[in-house]
């Protein structure tokens, strides 16, 4: 018991290094909740106690997996108890009531992670209930590699997974305190294991200076832990420096934008990156800060365009690639867009434009059409097919201040009902609708019959979304995404906002090959004074363009009046709406375009309705954990077995490996190993067991008399063809135990691997110091 105590403190340093490096990780997810302390303060917890209690068990016989079982269960007593469940026994005891309770709030938890765009807030308790469980799962799955199976660089595959999930849900980037922090334990983790097994194979890294038998060097932890903690350091540095100094473009250029969602920066401030995400975030905060001064002459100051969401992938609008090159600057005169006449009738307006300190934005707002523009800050380019401006800085600048020649193009609908087929090259990829079901294409063609035109089935579906289809405009839809929530919100929902309207409307227009888009802007601004006006988060917007032969790029408005006002003039058509058998909504008026009004203060976030969803990412995450998991023991054999057969450090453990190898390739083909016994005795069962044939057996005995000589000689030399013929006889035999295997059970060795989970570690870890005694104390064999 006195070697066991003894390294009890070491097995506890590991366990907590690899706890706390876990909960450190779990801190990139606090952008995901208003009130992270709810979930990293019990994680704390629970890494403390997973901590000890793994410490402890891992001094007894039980095996790795066993410790891991009983540390779930302490786990979920704790959970239960922390979570203060009525129906437990005693209070800690839960009974299936209790464990019942716990998984709805779990489930509610993540249905709230799914609806509302981060963070979410306090008012939804069980969010944080649900990052804890995951937490737990991580905690326990990194101290089952790094502690249980002494593997602490695979530990690095579910920490990786951790800290890079977040990134992808939020567009925040990791903070440097969770990244340095996780770095170091990192480092420490690695070099306080290796420090272990190294005293473990008796070599002096003592606290006592002893001397290295082989290296005459003199070595203790210190010295060796040291230049690891100054690897680490250096390394976490350079990665937080380096990129201050390496000049490297925003994902617009080459990838597309970040699908990412983000919450509420310091100061309350609007993020506009992800335009559809950021829509929905901004609109449902009901903040109303003030995002953009604007002083203008436009007889109309409403429908400023950020961003042309001209790609649909099946489950939500993005931006399309954008062509950014030098040659685009936003300065002086614009292209004019794509099927519009330089003659085309309409009115000319200056604008003079500038974003608060509270818009932080990669996409400048501007009317639509856009003639000439010049802007004071920052690097601005736009795309020539879409003609929206996108800024290319690594930090984009704010305030942005900017003027510009605006056109209010005038649209004939008698011209836009003429039009003819839109060129190829806008037909095509404008038409595109992947995962497109039978019923949205289908309720498509019903609600368009009666048009002869496109231009006329176009005006039947705003009619069909704005009057006869039965919708209601509100902030609070039904949870979802992707293809099957548009077919709910056209078929049975028909409840939602500017988002569900305008992505509905388009897909439904592209199902019928009629080119149509996305565009997010803001819709109408607050009127300060006489050509003064002020755009607010609340002002945020989305609606649909069709093209037209002729005519270009055409706004249409499906969203319901309640929130948009009058439909543009001409999207009225003279064209008959298609008689449908659901509840009329009320008509469109002509009243000018409402501002929103507030909601109840437990109605002021919304769930997400399409997009990449944070729970999306998790459940991806919790995914890629349990591959990871259910990968590290075939993973860990492989390592293993390929140090066994190339480590040539040491002689005398050189020769043990290989008949450790054996041992552990009969313990993963669940063949009886003879524990306890010696070498020779060990080697007659085995043979025996396997049915070996003479030369099998002699060829083991050759391996088990090298063995006998490594273990007890004083000075032992093993030469080259000595080792040649030791690994020879063990690559044989592990072929000899495969071949008297059934091959089932082979090919499940080979997935999980027993002797990679088992307690034979340990006895591997813990292989005392040679004894340089005198030669004649032992029966030296052969």
């Amino acid at each position: 018991m006195s070697a066991v105590r003894s390294r009890f403190p070491a097995r506890l340093l590991v366990a907590l290094l690899a706890n706390l490096m876990t909960w450190m990780a779990i801190h990139s997810w606090n952008g995901m909740v208003e009130e992270p302390l709810k979930f990293t303060g019990p994680a704390l917890t629970a890494a403390l106690l997973i901590a000890v209690t793994g410490a402890v068990l891992r001094g007894t016989p039980l095996p790795s997996y066993l410790v891991l079982v009983v540390q779930i269960l302490v786990v979920l007593v704790w959970f239960f108890h922390h979570q203060d469940v009525s129906t437990s026994y005693g209070g800690w005891l839960p009974t299936w009531d209790g464990i019942s309770a716990i998984s709805d709030q779990i489930r509610t938890g993540a249905s709230a992670i799914n609806t509302y765009a981060a963070p979410v807030r306090a008012a939804r308790v069980t969010a944080p209930m649900y990052l804890l469980g995951l937490a737990l799962l991580l905690l326990l799955a990194v101290d089952f590699i790094a502690a249980g199976l002494r593997r602490p660089t695979w530990a690095g595959l579910p920490i990786l997974v951790a800290l890079t999930v977040p990134i992808s849900v939020l567009s925040e980037p990791l903070a440097a305190h969770v990244f340095i922090g996780t770095a170091v334990l990192f480092v420490m983790l690695l070099a306080t294991v290796e420090n272990e097994q190294t005293l473990a194979w008796g070599q002096a890294v003592t606290g006592r200076r002893q001397r290295d038998d082989t290296t005459d060097q003199v070595l203790d932890r210190a010295s060796a832990q040291l230049p690891a903690l100054k690897i680490g350091a250096v390394a976490a540095v350079a990665a937080l420096v380096l990129p201050i100094f390496i000049p490297i473009g925003r994902g617009v250029l080459d990838a597309g934008p970040d699908n990412g969602q983000s919450g509420r920066g310091a100061g309350q401030q609007v993020q506009l990156r992800n335009p559809m995400v950021d829509l929905r975030r901004n609109l449902v905060q009901e903040d109303h800060l003030p995002l953009l001064d604007v002083r203008t002459d436009a007889a109309d100051p409403s429908y400023l365009r950020t961003t042309v969401l001209d790609t649909f992938n099946g489950t939500a609008w993005v931006p399309g690639h954008r062509d950014l090159p030098e040659t685009n600057i936003a300065q002086g005169r614009l292209p004019d867009p794509s099927g519009v006449s330089p003659t085309t009738p309409g009115t000319t307006s200056t604008w003079n434009l500038k974003t608060t300190e509270n818009f932080r934005t990669t996409w400048l707002p501007a009317p639509y059409l856009t003639r000439d523009i010049s802007v004071d800050e920052g690097d601005w380019r736009y795309d020539i097919t879409t003609l929206d401006l996108a800024n290319t800085d690594k930090n984009p600048p704010i305030p942005v201040s900017y003027r510009l020649t605006g056109f209010a193009q005038v649209y004939d609908p008698a011209k836009l009902n003429a039009a003819t087929v839109a060129p190829d090259d806008i037909l095509k990829p404008m038409t595109a609708v992947p995962k497109l079901t039978a019923t949205v294409s289908q309720i498509a063609k019903e609600v368009t019959a009666s048009g002869t035109t496109d231009y006329a089935k176009v005006v039947l579906l705003q009619n069909w979304f704005r009057n006869d289809g039965g919708f209601r405009y509100s902030l609070d839809p039904a949870p979802g995404d992707g293809m099957d929530q548009l077919e709910r919100f056209i078929t049975t929902e028909k409840v939602g906002y500017c988002e569900q309207f305008a992505a509905a409307m388009a897909v439904m227009t592209r199902a019928l090959g009629i080119p149509a888009r996305v565009v997010v802007g803001f819709l109408a601004p607050e009127k300060l004074s006489d050509e003064t006006y002020e755009f607010t988060s609340d002002d945020l917007h989305a609606w649909p363009e069709v093209y037209f032969r002729g005519s270009g790029w055409v706004r249409f408005e499906p969203t319901p009046s309640t929130r948009t006002g009058t439909a543009p003039s001409w999207t009225r058509g003279n064209v008959r709406p298609q008689p449908t058998n659901t509840p009329s909504a009320s008509p469109t008026t002509s009243a000018p375009i409402p501002k929103p009004t507030k909601k109840p203060t437990e109605n002021t976030q919304t769930p997400t309705a399409s997009g990449t969803s944070s729970t999306t990412y998790l459940r991806l995450a919790v995914v890629l954990l349990l591959l990871c998991l259910l990968a590290v023991p075939a993973l860990l054999r492989r390592a293993q077995r390929r140090r066994r057969f190339t480590d040539r450090a040491n002689a005398r453990l050189e020769v043990e490996n290989l008949w450790r190898e054996l041992r552990a390739t009969a313990t993963d083909l669940r063949i009886p190993w003879p524990e306890g016994r010696s070498p020779r005795t060990a080697a007659r069962i085995v043979c025996h067991r396997v049915n070996a044939g003479p030369d099998e057996v002699n060829e083991l005995l050759v391996l088990v008399g090298v063995l006998e000589q490594a273990r007890y000689r004083e000075r032992f030399v093993l030469d080259e063809d000595t080792r040649a013929r030791c690994r020879e006889a063990t690559r044989h035999w592990i072929t000899v135990l495969v071949e008297a295997t059934p091959s089932r059970r082979s090919r499940v060795a080979l997935v999980w691997p027993r002797s990679a989970l088992s307690s034979q570690r340990r006895a591997e870890l813990d292989v005392p110091a040679v004894a340089h005694a005198d030669a004649n104390s032992f029966t030296e064999v052969g």
